[in-house]
């Protein structure tokens, strides 16, 4: 990646993601750099383009950088896991791929870790004020040598306000061009001096509200075609195995009220007040889903992810204080704290019997026109279908609550002046309480199967399908809207997932010149760091006991820490020479003992080569690790739902996939390789261009087989994978066991390009334009299982991104335009299409639409000085993002990848005032 950091070396101003600190250290290296001349490639976001985006929360912003792929945000439409609602950066791609999300992207503020948001080690930027970020460093490349684990994809370090003089803030409202995705924010910070300069406190809040988007059926055009995903066993000739199609519904295996599925009565859907009609399957019917469909078409806008919402509420609050003294001549003191609390509410998806209810004949709700033709063909049962998409058992609401608290206290001085050190404990605290609505599978059992005691009354049967209690609630499933508020209360509960992680840091670090060379001093920096990280949960008895439909949490508990050194150095080999401006070597190497797996040993070394003062060629190989995250080592079994193709029977249902924590596990090890080389012309003031190449090829990658992965190594013989498949004495998977392994192999390369120019002053118009360009390539990502290799490239991640701007000011006036391009990408890599030339209907792994074109989005924004006098200030400014309302393409639902890649709000507004004294 190109750096967008430092002016001084160029005669141009500075664009709004530029900073204008002549020598400061950047995260490519602890030794001091400028972030143009580090020896790893390395993106500066300053403040200024946030307040240009008018951006609230910093990983929007960072998500505009091509290299990185947006993971699990608010607006990604989260509605489950491990932390919903939660912002997470992702550089390359490599969190996402590879089995569960996971950290391989390290996160640190002001050079220190965070304490994670959740078990796996992720950090929530939710949690970390905006409003007191006054840049954010990316590094490109492996830096494990350098900053520690997690960092394979490279390292994000949010640099803090550490001077503050008077007070600024700021108050913002938008909201979409559908007048939702409502959000008011508000930051306020201040800051003084105080002991005639010795110390200094500052402090600040943001809080941001907002108020989600409903449904896309019910909220957005494009939702309303009503795509979705068929895959089809059985088709008819010339037709793909899997389809992406407009409206597609739940197929007669599911109706809102009930339907009958096989047998003699097949089709026969259930209305409230025993009244009965005919359901007609759609004219395609794969697995759960049809096209069309539906009697009387009575299944209109009833598809998987209606009545969910689009995105969901979320109202965070963050604050930080930090408090400096110089307690000796070159000797500063500091102590810090945090508070942040995020919370998330929504609908997730409604309770589905994807025909497995049995209904016996003397059920006491079942309808007497159906009793009766049972009697009459001698059946002694039938198999229903129901969603639950009534008023009192509809669709489940979730609510998450996180806290945060952080600690950290220091100090940091001069050895000499050559040398400096700094020293620091910090302590974190994060809390993630999940509660979520479940339907009790025994209860409802019991509930489901009602009968007649005799005296005209309905109970549960004693002991037939269930174990009821006397407090046992017949529940009426005929009919939407049929089940009584005291049925709904007895099936229907909360699950409470309250998981605790815990941080402890100490660490000392010494940087200096150690000696002096024909071409300059030979700069080190080494030190001392130890780390604990600890995690415990409590979860509710009945998912413990595994009661519920889905979820069922499962208690955490366990720590590990590790204790490291390290050792840097920079080494000028030539300076002003005949053959080299200039020529330096780079190093690094850490040595890390964990708990749990033992030692292991990360380095660094790499080259900047400047032949002339136009150009300059970098290049650094790497090893770095990802040590397994507390989840991947302690977690209990927890279990997930999930649909399964059935090569024995030939069909697809849902079933439950059972995953849990393996404290055998390894390290991953990573090999990255970065070169590059920038161009800045004499010739041409205020142009600089780069291209830096990245290759990162990951070892023992930690992932978890699908269920899905399971069930297929087993019909291709795999006997040991054949033991974690579980079957009912009918042959049906019930579930499929399995656990974090290190087996994987992933593999990505590609290319960084920037672009920028700041025009003379002047030049076409009154006043300063800036042109800025990034982009990524990416030639491959490939992961390598047990299925053989696969190029997630265009599913994960476009072959091309680009990030284009152009910036104006003048006087009290400025401007942005923004032009973000994504490059086509593909439903899914190991499918194949008709745009394809190896594409054949016939085949199992055909799809009609695979390939979606290149998007491309225009933001706009401006801001106005109302007041402009010394150091008050009063800025109006205005973001239109989506200018176009460019909609998503058909994502076969909400398919998770392009739920992250595409812009699902639409054309979008906010208004804001900036304020300053």
């Amino acid at each position: 990646m190109a750096d967008q950091a430092v002016a001084a070396a160029a005669d141009a101003p500075a664009s709004p993601a530029e900073v204008s600190d002549a020598e400061i250290i950047v995260t490519g290296s602890r030794i001091a750099s400028t972030g143009f001349t580090a020896p790893t490639p390395t993106t500066v976001i300053g403040e200024e383009l946030i307040e240009a985006r008018g951006i609230t929360n910093v990983i929007d912003a960072i998500n505009e950088v091509p290299a990185f792929r947006p993971s699990q945000t608010p607006a990604a439409a989260a509605r489950g896991g491990t932390s919903s609602g939660g912002s997470f950066v992702d550089l390359r791609g490599l969190s996402a791929v590879g089995g569960a999300p996971t950290a391989r992207t390290l996160v640190l503020v002001d050079g220190r870790r965070f304490v994670p948001s959740n078990q796996i080690g992720q950090v929530d930027l939710n949690l970390i004020p905006t409003s007191l970020i006054r840049r954010t460093e990316v590094v490109t490349g492996g830096a494990s040598a350098a900053w520690g684990s997690d960092a394979v994809a490279g390292v994000v370090n949010l640099l803090l306000k550490d001077k503050l003089e008077g007070f600024e803030g700021s108050i913002a409202y938008g909201q979409s061009d559908e007048s939702d995705y409502k959000e008011y924010s508000l930051s306020l910070a201040a800051g003084t001096g105080f002991a005639g300069g010795r110390g200094h406190i500052i402090a600040g809040i943001d809080y941001v509200d907002n108020k989600g988007v409903p449904d896309a059926f019910n909220s957005r055009d494009w939702g309303r075609e009503a795509y979705g995903n068929l895959a089809l066993s059985a088709r008819p000739a010339g037709t793909p195995s899997r389809n992406i199609l407009p409206d597609v519904r739940i197929s007669d295996r599911m109706a809102p009220g009930g339907v009958i599925v096989g047998g003699p009565l097949d089709n026969i859907e259930f209305l409230p007040d025993g009244i009965t009609r005919t359901f007609t399957p759609g004219t395609l019917v794969g697995g759960n889903q049809m096209l069309g469909g539906g009697a009387n078409n009575s299944n209109d806008g009833i598809y998987f992810a209606a009545g969910s919402n689009l995105v969901n509420p979320i109202e965070r609050y963050a604050a930080f204080a930090r408090l400096t003294y110089e307690a000796f001549d070159g000797v500063e003191f500091f102590v810090e704290g945090s508070r942040a609390e995020s919370k998330f509410s929504g609908y997730s998806a409604s309770h589905r019997d994807d025909a497995n209810l049995t209904i016996r004949v003397d059920n006491a709700f079942l309808p007497e026109s159906v009793r009766t033709q049972m009697q009459t063909l001698g059946l002694q049962s039938i198999t229903v279908g129901r969603i639950a998409y009534d008023d009192n058992f509809g669709f489940y609401k979730l609510k998450t609550d996180q806290e945060v608290d952080r600690i950290a206290l220091g100090a940091k001085g001069k050895l000499s002046e050559r040398w400096s050190w700094d020293a620091y404990y910090q302590w974190g605290r994060s809390n993630y309480v999940q509660r979520n609505e479940g339907t009790d599978m025994s209860n409802y059992r019991a509930a489901i199967d009602a009968v007649f005691d005799g005296t005209g009354n309905t109970v549960c049967r004693s002991g037939a399908t269930g174990s009821p209690d006397a407090g046992c609630v017949p529940f009426n499933i005929f009919g939407q809207n049929s089940p009584s508020d005291q049925a709904v209360d007895y099936v229907r509960k909360i699950m409470i997932n309250d998981v605790t992680t815990k941080q402890q840091v100490a660490a000392v670090n010494v940087a200096g010149d150690a000696f002096d060379l024909w071409a300059g001093p030979v700069s080190v920096a080494f030190g001392a760091e130890y780390r604990e990280e600890k995690v415990h949960s409590t979860v509710d008895a009945d998912s413990q006991a595994r009661r519920f439909d889905y979820g069922n949490y499962q208690a955490i508990s366990g720590k590990y820490d590790t204790k490291e050194l390290y050792f840097e150095t920079v080494v000028p080999l030539a300076r002003d020479a005949a053959f080299a401006k200039s020529l330096e070597l780079n190093g690094a190497i850490r040595l890390t003992d964990y708990s749990t797996s033992g030692t292991v040993t990360t380095w660094k070394i790499g080259a900047s080569y400047e032949p002339f003062s136009d150009l300059r060629f970098r290049a650094t190989q790497s090893r770095d690790i990802r040590a397994p995250n507390l989840n991947e080592l302690f977690a209990g079994a927890v279990v997930g739902r999930g649909l399964v193709v059935d090569p024995v029977l030939g069909t697809s249902y849902q079933v439950n996939s059972i995953v849990s924590g393996n404290l055998d596990l390894d390290p991953e090890r990573a090999d990255t390789f970065t070169g590059g080389v920038i161009y800045q012309p004499e010739w041409l003031p205020g142009f600089r261009a780069s291209v830096d190449y990245y290759n990162i090829k990951i070892k023992d990658v930690i992932t978890q087989l699908t269920a899905q992965n399971i069930v297929d190594q087993c019909e291709d013989g795999d006997l040991d994978l054949c033991a974690l498949i579980i079957r009912n004495t009918g042959g049906t998977i019930t579930e499929v066991r399995g656990q974090s392994l290190n087996f994987n192999s992933l593999k990505t390369e590609g290319v960084d390009v920037e672009l920028s120019y700041a025009l003379p002053e002047d030049t076409l118009i009154p006043g300063s334009i800036t042109l800025r360009a990034l982009g990524t390539y990416v030639d491959r990502l490939v992961l390598t299982g047990v299925t053989g290799p696969i190029d997630r490239v265009r599913q994960l991640v476009p072959k091309w991104t680009w990030n284009a701007s152009i910036n104006y000011s003048n006087g009290r006036f400025g401007a942005m335009a923004q032009l973000r391009y994504l490059g086509s990408t593909l439903f899914d890599s190991t499918l194949v299409g008709p745009d394809d030339p190896d594409y054949d209907p016939a085949s199992s792994d055909s799809i009609n639409l695979n390939r979606r074109s290149p998007v491309a989005y225009l933001n706009l924004s401006a801001q106005y000085d109302i007041v402009q006098d010394g150091d008050r200030s009063l800025q109006l400014f205005g973001v239109v993002n989506n200018v176009f309302d460019k909609d998503p393409p058909p994502m076969g639902g909400y398919n998770p990848v392009g739920g992250v890649l595409y812009d699902l709000i639409g054309r979008a507004y906010r208004v804001g005032l900036r304020f300053k004294f």
